[in-house]
């Protein structure tokens, strides 16, 4: 749902694995009824054989790809209020833009069951192609998760604040254990902290076991982009 009215705020949405604009369509909409326009991607992570190689370090390409896509989008919001939200490997890829790139355009972003934490992503992975379970022995899983952390946006959120930021997991996720989540929360909520602006960040930890972009957690990002992105406009 998107308009040319440049007073309108926008919002970029990035979905999960294996989704596209459409899946996400609804919370558009949502977004569309509070006056917020919403830029819906089509991210370049579906389910197609390139994707699900036996390679743990693919998801650099990926989000390298993805950042290329927002660039390449760069007239459809250029000169809005902006928001960002990401859900699943949406939210770990916006983790990384939010951190390492230059994020003065983003007014105010949303992240929902993410983490900035990628080392959980192998036996992730693993579990759902047996491909890469065979590629990566047991015995060397705990360097490539080590490895994973060490080049994951966790290690340096200080380009963060005072941006305003909504972080979303669940206490059972199926896919993102909670003590992943708890992590990235901490090390937020330091990043703020130190330079005083805790107020601009909530996090939090619901109880839930799916990874689902539920419709309670899409009218929770409407309301508060609506507040974020409207308050000074």
């Amino acid at each position: 749902m998107h308009t040319d009215d440049a007073r309108r705020p926008l919002v970029i949405h990035v979905p999960g694995f294996n989704e596209d604009a459409f899946s996400h369509a609804g919370y558009a909409l949502l977004l569309a009824h509070a006056g917020v326009d919403a830029l819906v991607m089509n991210p370049p992570w579906r389910a197609t054989p390139e994707n699900v190689q036996a390679d743990p370090f693919m998801l650099w390409r990926l989000f390298d790809g993805m950042d290329a896509q927002l660039r390449a989008s760069e007239s459809l919001w250029s000169g809005r209020r902006l928001g960002l939200s990401g859900f699943s490997m949406g939210g770990l890829w916006a983790s990384r833009w939010l951190a390492t790139h230059e994020r003065r355009p983003i007014d105010a972003a949303a992240l929902v069951l993410a983490s900035g934490d990628y080392s959980f992503m192998p036996r992730v992975t693993m579990a759902a192609f047996p491909a890469l379970a065979a590629a990566v022995p047991e015995a060397v899983l705990g360097d490539v998760e080590v490895a994973m952390r060490e080049r994951s946006p966790i290690g340096d959120l200080t380009a963060l604040p005072p941006m305003p930021l909504l972080v979303i997991n669940v206490a059972n996720d199926p896919r993102l254990p909670a003590d992943n989540a708890l992590r990235f929360h901490a090390a937020l909520q330091r990043s703020y902290s130190e330079v005083g602006q805790g107020e601009a960040l909530e996090t939090t930890l619901l109880r839930g076991d799916e990874h689902r972009f539920r419709r309670a957690f899409q009218q929770r990002l409407v309301a508060w982009f609506a507040e974020q992105l409207t308050q000074s406009s």
